[in-house]
């Protein structure tokens, strides 16, 4: 059955509906000779990639630094994260600052381990920590096999913390992490070394794509064999969501006035805009719809079960083809958000 359709059908018994990125556990600070595990990103313009590794080894040990020439990321133990910083910051604009006391980390991971060992041991193999906002996606989150929903999407972003937390509340061995979001995909990279249990990370972009990737999904399984199939199949997964811009703005189109109806594809591209969002999202499904064999039309809380309905018609006039599926996702910002496959 189609991806969308065994989603909302597996959800309804309940509630009456890139390449993978797998990081485990750093244990590069045991036993280290420097007390901070620092991390940020630098931009700037035309960065000397071998200048700054070479000021950071003079600084500290277990340097990296990668990225393209104008945003770099920095790795280093040192003890004194402070002047790295203000390296950086003499040399363009500093962002998503970590800073990590490693002899207090090790302290803490190595209390949670003596902890666990006295516990029952974990009820299975592999748990699921997933972000979503909206109580509709949740309860589908929920009823594919997600243990932990985190409240979070555009413009909410959970902190690492927050993913931190729940994973530590799931009964599993090994936990993966779907952020549904690109905005979170670095936050929940930070996870893995603050667990005291293997933490794998399935880069999804959009809730769509966490529901394709939890069809995927085996308790039983683990991480290693888990990642690849569950990220591959969220990778076939085209979405498109339905707003509005919040300010004046150009795009491939044309000029984007604040105030009017927007539809984006893959959350970076805006194909439609115009003043009535159903027109748009009708617009839309025939773009996100196009060459695929079934479409899920996902409703936020702004968007009536009557206007719903006529999305539905109008894309179903258009595609008689077409299998199309439709539930109250309950998003806020996003009357409608669509997945194809």
């Amino acid at each position: 059955s189609a991806l969308e359709g065994a989603a909302l059908r597996r959800a309804e018994e309940i509630v009456a509906a890139g390449p993978a990125l797998a990081v485990q556990p750093a244990d590069d600070w045991e036993n280290d000779e420097y007390l901070y595990c620092t991390e940020f990103l630098v931009h700037g313009e035309a960065l000397d990639t071998e200048g700054i590794t070479e000021w950071v080894s003079d600084h500290g040990g277990s340097e990296l630094v990668v990225g393209s020439g104008d945003t770099l990321k920095v790795h280093v133990h040192t003890d004194d994260p402070g002047a790295v910083i203000a390296h950086a910051t003499s040399l363009g604009e500093v962002s998503q600052v970590h800073i990590n006391n490693m002899r207090r980390q090790t302290a803490e991971r190595a209390e949670a381990r003596h902890s666990r060992e006295g516990a029952a041991a974990p009820s299975k193999r592999v748990g699921v920590v997933a972000v979503a906002v909206g109580s509709g996606l949740r309860d589908v989150l929920l009823s594919l096999g997600v243990d932990e929903v985190v409240s979070g999407g555009q413009t909410m972003n959970p902190s690492t913390g927050d993913l931190l937390e729940a994973c530590r509340k799931v009964d599993a061995a090994e936990v993966i992490i779907l952020p549904n979001n690109k905005n979170i995909v670095m936050a929940a990279q930070q996870v893995p070394a603050l667990m005291d249990r293997p933490v794998a990370i399935v880069p999804t972009w959009s809730v769509p794509q966490g529901f394709a990737a939890m069809l995927e999904f085996d308790a039983d399984a683990d991480t290693a064999s888990l990642v690849g199939p569950m990220a591959e199949a969220a990778a076939r997964v085209r979405t498109g969501e339905v707003t509005t811009a919040v300010k004046d703005a150009k795009a491939a189109g044309g000029d984007i006035a604040a105030g009017q109806v927007i539809g984006i594809v893959d959350d970076e591209d805006i194909r439609e805009v115009g003043d009535d969002v159903v027109d748009v999202a009708v617009r839309l499904a025939s773009v996100v719809a196009d060459g695929r064999d079934s479409l899920t039309l996902l409703a936020g809380e702004d968007l009536s079960d009557e206007d719903l309905q006529r999305v539905r018609i109008a894309v179903a006039q258009a595609r008689p083809d077409l299998e199309i599926d439709s539930l109250r996702g309950e998003q806020p910002l996003y009357p409608l958000v669509m997945a194809a496959e």
